[in-house]
C-alpha cells in the first residue's frame, strides 16, 4: 500500500480527480448562477465564446507535448535547456493568439461598445496567459510534480468561485475578472514551483520545435465539439434551444474534462510505456463512466439546475457524445505516442468528415440538435474503428 502511494503515475490520478472534484463543485455552484445572472442571448454568447477561445489553444500545435515526449527521461540539463526553448517559443505563440483573438471575438460577439467587448478582451488575456503557461506545466509533468500542478488549480479555482460569488451582481463582468485572475495565478505559482526544480531566467529562445501530428491530433479533437454552439447559433437555431443543449451537455463536459486531465497523466505514461491493458481499460472506465451519469442525469439536473433544465433526449446523445470523444483522445494519445502521424491525419480526416455531414444534416432534419450528435457520434466510433482495423492489418503483414 505504501509503494502505491509513492507512485507518482498514482499521486497524480489521485490529485487530478481531488481537482476535477473541486472543478466539478464549483460548477455545480455557478453554473445555476449564470443561468439567472445572464440573460439567454448573454449566456449563449459568453459560453459560445469561451469554446471558441479553446481554439486558440491550438496555436500550441504541439510544443509542449513534444516535449514531454521528447523529455520525458532526460536529464536537468537538457531539461532546463528545452524548457526555455519552450517557453520562448510559447510566448511568440501566446502574444500572436492575442492579435488574432481580438478582432475574432469582436465580430463573433458583436457587441456595440468598447465597454460591453471588455469581458471578452479579459477572456483573450487569459487564454494567452494559459498558452503561455503550457511550457511550465509541461516541464513539471516531466518531472513528475502532477500533485503540484493540481493544488495550484484547486487553489486557482476557489479564487475564482470567490470572486464570482463576491461580485455576482455584475455579471459577465464578473465572470471575465475571476478566469483573467485565475490564470495570472496558475501562470505564477507555476512558475515560482518550477523554480525550485531548474534555473528560469528572462531569457527567451524561440525555436519552433514540434511536430504536425500533435497540431492534427488537437484539431480532430476539438473539432467534435469546441465551436458547436456558435454554428447552432449562426445557422438559425433559436437563443432557448442553443442554451438547453448547453446546460444539457455541462455534465458530461464535466466528465470529459475529467479524462482530459487524465491524459495528461496518462500521456507521460505512454511516452515511457505502452500498454494495450491500459488502452482497453481506460476505454471500458469512460464507457462506465459516462453510461453511469447517464441513468442519474434526471436527478442531478433536477437537483442543481432545476427540472426545467432537463431534457432527456438531449442528455442521451450528449452522453454517447462525450463517450466517443473521451475514447477518441485516449486513442490519438497512444498513436501520437507510437510516432503514428499518418494514422493521427486519417482520424483528422475523419473527424471533419463527420462534422460536415452531421452540420448539413441539420439543414434536412429541421435543425435537430439530437441527431446532428447520433450522426457525429456514429461517424466518429467508426472512423476508430477503420483507422484501427488498418493499423492492425498493417501489423499482421510486417
Amino acid at each position: 500500500m505504501k509503494k502505491i502511494w509513492r507512485d507518482p503515475y498514482f499521486l497524480g490520478i489521485f490529485y487530478s480527480l481531488l481537482s476535477m472534484a473541486v472543478t466539478l463543485s464549483i460548477n455545480v455552484l455557478l453554473y445555476p448562477i449564470y443561468w439567472k445572472i445572464l440573460s439567454k442571448p448573454d449566456f449563449v454568447t459568453w459560453f459560445s465564446v469561451f469554446e471558441l477561445s479553446q481554439f486558440f489553444l491550438l496555436l500550441d500545435i504541439g510544443f509542449s507535448q513534444n516535449f514531454i515526449k521528447n523529455n520525458a527521461t532526460g536529464n536537468s540539463d537538457s531539461i532546463e535547456k528545452n524548457y526555455h526553448r519552450l517557453r520562448g517559443t510559447l510566448l511568440l505563440v501566446a502574444l500572436f493568439a492575442l492579435l488574432i483573438q481580438l478582432p475574432t471575438f469582436f465580430f463573433t460577439t458583436e457587441t456595440d461598445s468598447l465597454q460591453n467587448f471588455f469581458p471578452y478582451f479579459l477572456l483573450a488575456l487569459s487564454t494567452a496567459l494559459t498558452l503561455w503557461s503550457y511550457a511550465e506545466t509541461a516541464a513539471l509533468r516531466v518531472f513528475l510534480s502532477f500533485q503540484t500542478i493540481y493544488i495550484i488549480n484547486i487553489a486557482s479555482s476557489l479564487v475564482f468561485l470567490g470572486i464570482v460569488l463576491f461580485f455576482k451582481e455584475y455579471g459577465i463582468y464578473a465572470i471575465a475578472i475571476g478566469s483573467f485572475i485565475r490564470a495570472v495565478l496558475q501562470n505564477v505559482a507555476q512558475t515560482l514551483a518550477l523554480s525550485f526544480r531548474l534555473r528560469i531566467t528572462m531569457k527567451l529562445v524561440m525555436v519552433f520545435e514540434s511536430t504536425m501530428s500533435a497540431f492534427f491530433m488537437n484539431s480532430a479533437y476539438l473539432l467534435l465539439f469546441a465551436f458547436d454552439a456558435i454554428i447552432f447559433s449562426k445557422i438559425g437555431i433559436k437563443p432557448d434551444a442553443v442554451s438547453s443543449y448547453m446546460m444539457n451537455r455541462k455534465l458530461y463536459d464535466i466528465l470529459r474534462g475529467v479524462f482530459d486531465v487524465a491524459m495528461n497523466i496518462v500521456a507521460v505514461r505512454l511516452a515511457n510505456k505502452r500498454s494495450a491493458r491500459l488502452t482497453i481499460g481506460s476505454s471500458t472506465v469512460i464507457i462506465m463512466l459516462f453510461g453511469s451519469a447517464l441513468i442519474f442525469s434526471p436527478q442531478i439536473y433536477k437537483l442543481v439546475f432545476g427540472q426545467d433544465a432537463y431534457n432527456g433526449n438531449l442528455s442521451l446523445v450528449l452522453a454517447l457524445a462525450g463517450a466517443s470523444a473521451s475514447v477518441f483522445r485516449f486513442y490519438q494519445t497512444s498513436l501520437f505516442m507510437s510516432n503514428a502521424t499518418y494514422s493521427i491525419l486519417l482520424l483528422l480526416i475523419g473527424t471533419v468528415i463527420a462534422k460536415a455531414l452531421s452540420i448539413i444534416s441539420l439543414y434536412f432534419t429541421a435543425f435537430r440538435i439530437d441527431i446532428f450528435y447520433y450522426l457525429q457520434t456514429i461517424l466518429v466510433v467508426a472512423t476508430i474503428f477503420v483507422v484501427a482495423l488498418r493499423n492492425r492489418s498493417k501489423m499482421v503483414h510486417t
